[in-house]
Formats: C-alpha cells, sequence, structure tokens
C-alpha cells in the first residue's frame, strides 16, 4: 500500500515542478521529457505496489476473502493499465524527438505539426482514454478485494465505506457516460438546427458537465486517498500482530 500511495504524492509534487517550469523555462522539450520521465517512474512504482496487493493469501478463508477471479481481474486491468501508459509515454518519447524547435513560440508562429506528430498525437490520446476506462474498472474491482480485506481485519465501517466509495464511483462513471451521449445529441442538433439555440444549448451543457464532473471526480478522488491511508494503517496493525502471533504447536519446556 505504501509503494501505490507514495507514487500519488509524488505525482502532486510533480504537477507542482511542471507547472513552475511551464513560467520559468522556455524549452517545450525540456518540459515535455521532464513530464515523461516522472510520469514512467510513477507508474512504475504504482504498478509495483497494485502487483503486491492483489497477490492472493497464503491462508485465505473461502468465506471472507476474495474471490479469485475478481482478485485476478483488478490485477490483470491495472497492469494492463501500466502498460497502456508506458506504451503512451514511450510514444510521447517519439514525439519529443520530432520537434522541429523547441521554444514555446505563440501558436500563430509555430510550425505546422508533422502527419507522424498528428499520428502519435491521435494515438496516445486513444490510449489515455482507454487507460483512464482500464483504471476505473481495474480500481472498481480492487476495492472489493479492499472490502474483504476489511471483513477479515475485521473492520465493518471501512468495510461500508469501501462499499459506499464503490457505488460513487460506479454511479459517476454511468453519468459519465450519460452526459456523452446527451453532448453527442446536442451536437446532432446543431449540425441539423439552422438557429442557434442548440448551439448555445451545447455550450452551456459542456460546461455544466464539465465543471459538475470535474468537481464529483475531485471530491471522490480526496475519499479515495484518504481511505487508501487508512487501509495501509490497518495493514500495519495487522502486520504487526502477525509478528507477535501465538505459535498454533505448544512448545515442550526443555528437560534439565
Amino acid at each position: 500500500m505504501l509503494w501505490v500511495l507514495l507514487p500519488i504524492a509524488f505525482g502532486f509534487f510533480a504537477m507542482i515542478v511542471i507547472s513552475i517550469m511551464f513560467v520559468s523555462v522556455n524549452d517545450f522539450v525540456i518540459i515535455d521529457a521532464t513530464f515523461l520521465v516522472l510520469g514512467i517512474l510513477i507508474e512504475s512504482a504504482m504498478g509495483f505496489g497494485f502487483w503486491w496487493l492483489t497477490s492472493p493469501e497464503p491462508q485465505p478463508d473461502p468465506s471472507i476473502s476474495p474471490p479469485a477471479k475478481v482478485r485476478r481481474w483488478a490485477r490483470g486491468l491495472l497492469m494492463a493499465s501500466l502498460a497502456l501508459a508506458l506504451v503512451s509515454y514511450t510514444l510521447g518519447v517519439f514525439r519529443v524527438s520530432s520537434y522541429g524547435f523547441s521554444s514555446l513560440v505563440p501558436e500563430a508562429n509555430a510550425p505546422t505539426p508533422s502527419l507522424a506528430i498528428e499520428i502519435i498525437d491521435g494515438v496516445i490520446s486513444a490510449l489515455d482514454s482507454l487507460n483512464g476506462f482500464t483504471v476505473l474498472i481495474g480500481g472498481l474491482c480492487l476495492a472489493v478485494v479492499l472490502r474483504r480485506l476489511a471483513l477479515r481485519a475485521p473492520h465493518d465501517g471501512m468495510a461500508k465505506e469501501t462499499r459506499s466509495l464503490f457505488w460513487a464511483w460506479a454511479s459517476v462513471f454511468i453519468l459519465s457516460f450519460v452526459g456523452l451521449g446527451v453532448y453527442f445529441v446536442i451536437q446532432w442538433l446543431n449540425t441539423n438546427s439552422p438557429s442557434g439555440q442548440a448551439i448555445n444549448l451545447s455550450i452551456t451543457l459542456t460546461g455544466v458537465l464539465g465543471c459538475g464532473f470535474g468537481l464529483l471526480t475531485f471530491a471522490l478522488a480526496i475519499w479515495t486517498l484518504i481511505l487508501m491511508i487508512r487501509y495501509r494503517l490497518l495493514f500495519k496493525r495487522h502486520a504487526g500482530y502477525a509478528r507477535l502471533r501465538v505459535p498454533q504447536q505448544p512448545v515442550r519446556p526443555r528437560h534439565l
């Protein structure tokens, strides 16, 4: 769990560094290369943590332990997310090497990107979208695994909170698809309506859905982070209990 939490904290630090570089460094290649290196380090560390977090238990309790299929799905999807992220970052390296300029020049004076860069950008966008879907489904499977571990602790409060968080993320996932469908309907109306009412409605709807979805996702992300910290404390406490466990076989006293 520590290998999952530390990269998240380092990710916030990396965002601050990149933001400062955008203001102080006038070199787009250096900024993008720094982003790629930090992204690879963060994704690799989180992948290591998720691999151990979804390991099978040595002595599982069939009545409470996470189902093997859910655990395997959580591990497979999270590892697939890591692979997609690494491929995206690797393509980003080729994109950086294809730049014909390094200065952050105004957009009007910037050279036209080549066809290769446009293709790479499209592939990266598709991989990032697929990665987001994979992370969400893998995270929902991981929530099931963690909830079963909380029941084994036992810690009914954390188990109930994990279930509530699971359904909150699932609801956001469903609402995002509904909002996307409504957006495409509005776009279709724009192309078939001569008036500007549909266009104005599309702009308003996009702003409202975007802001609402962003705020809701941010709130759930903070809730998830706090719950993960509590899980680490729970696991650390029970690891201490395991070290002090009384041997199952009684120790025979030595005869003097």
